[in-house]
């Protein structure tokens, strides 16, 4: 729990010291140094944090290995034939009931670990056979998920508790997959409901705020330690998700409370900032979530560690927030420090400079604006072997002003628009 909580304070350096002297022995200090690494990899996209990212879930799913329940040869047949209890057979979820408390843990983590694991392939490798490989392991652990989850729920159908801990990992788990997968397209979303998956989105939110003690008419859950995880979840989906993939209105009230509780716990923040500040543009109090997002930048991490990346959310966000007020030569500057030091998307932060450039000077930017078009095509990116849809808009767009002889019809209200 001390991990957890230093990790929501923004405290990245003693965290790091913590988890990693522990990270051979003990099972949760070694999955969160895989996800501190995992986490690190998504930021900055090296080499060298992706190796040590696969390195440590390697390293998790090994220990996990070593800590669960031993299975023979006809377990492992039955399981890989029975799903809810064929006639004169138990269901999956049984075993469970066998295991001691850390073996059912070790199954957690071991579906965590394996997770980790392949997103990191299929966001480096890309491809088919990327998909195809780690598509199996995702299904394996979903399907130590599910059959977490059905045990949760015997247990409570016969009067049992369930340490809140593992109902937390479990609950976070069914709940993001369930969410995720609900925002596939219909066509998609068919074939892994077929495959055996399920996409309920209205029960994965229910999950994730019962984990995160919300929900507690339903049934009470006490502080796990996934909860606050639960928590960033809601959070990313009700600010972030329902309107910029357009998946419907968002639960304001709930959010509102969950984050003044988060920023009443973890006032230094990074994360629970970024979130009160979205909610803030959601209400359309641009000046209160600029403000925001200067504490956000101001408090960040010292100029050589990765987790400055965090950083840059700020920035990012300030720079819409001030596009939409016409204060474009101030966003121009945000783009271009995100520009010149990020490597997230470095398409999209160049036409956005240049777009800011255009809108406040007009036609008399100079060639600045021009060259900076010029680059955009350059710069995109693939992830997991795909083009990034925004990126492709904005090579089109960019391809459009240099054969309009350098010019677009507000190129940077159709950018705040689009986004």
């Amino acid at each position: 729990m001390r991990a957890v909580f230093l990790f929501l304070n923004s405290d990245f350096k003693a965290i790091e010291t913590l988890l990693h002297h522990k990270r051979h022995t003990l099972l949760y200090a070694s999955e969160g140094h895989a996800a501190i690494q995992y986490l690190r990899a998504m930021m900055t996209f090296s080499k060298e944090a992706m190796h040590d990212a696969q390195t440590a879930a390697n390293n998790t799913i090994n220990l996990a290995t070593r800590f669960r329940k031993p299975r023979g040869v006809g377990a492992i047949l039955s399981a890989s034939t029975s799903r809810e209890g064929s006639r004169g057979t138990k269901p999956d979820w049984y075993a469970l009931r066998g295991m001691t408390p850390l073996q059912r843990h070790a199954e957690l983590v071991h579906a965590e670990a394996y997770l980790l694991r392949a997103m990191l392939n299929i966001g480096t490798s890309g491809g088919a056979m990327a998909f195809l490989k780690e598509g199996w392991h995702v299904k394996s652990a979903y399907a130590t998920y599910r059959d977490c989850y059905s045990y949760i729920q015997a247990e409570y159908a016969v009067g049992n508790m369930v340490d809140d801990h593992f109902v937390s990992g479990t609950y976070l788990g069914m709940g993001v997959f369930n969410l995720i997968l609900s925002m596939l397209p219909a066509r998609l979303l068919r074939f892994v409901e077929f495959v055996g998956f399920s996409a309920d989105r209205k029960l994965g939110l229910e999950l994730l705020a019962i984990a995160a003690g919300w929900r507690t008419e339903i049934h009470p859950c006490g502080y796990g330690l996934r909860s606050e995880f639960c928590s960033i979840m809601l959070q990313m989906y009700h600010t972030m998700f329902c309107y910029d993939l357009f998946l419907g209105y968002p639960n304001l009230p709930l959010v509102e409370k969950v984050i003044h509780r988060s920023i009443a716990q973890h006032p230094q923040s990074l994360i629970f900032m970024y979130f009160n500040g979205r909610s803030h543009v959601i209400h359309t109090e641009l000046g209160a979530a600029i403000k925001i997002f200067d504490r956000l930048i101001a408090n960040d991490p010292p100029s050589d560690s990765d987790w400055r990346q965090l950083q840059y959310l700020g920035y990012w966000e300030r720079s819409l927030c001030l596009m939409a007020l016409g204060r474009w030569l101030e966003a121009a500057q945000g783009f271009n420090t995100l520009r010149t030091e990020n490597n997230w998307n470095k398409a999209v932060y160049t036409y956005g400079l240049a777009s800011c450039l255009w809108e406040h000077y007009l036609v008399q930017c100079g060639g600045t604006a021009p060259n900076l078009m010029k680059t955009v095509p350059s710069l995109t990116r693939k992830v997991a072997g795909k083009s990034i849809p925004i990126e492709k808009y904005l090579v089109r767009k960019a391809h459009k002003f240099a054969l309009q002889e350098c010019f677009l019809q507000r190129p940077g209200l159709e950018l705040i628009h689009v986004w």
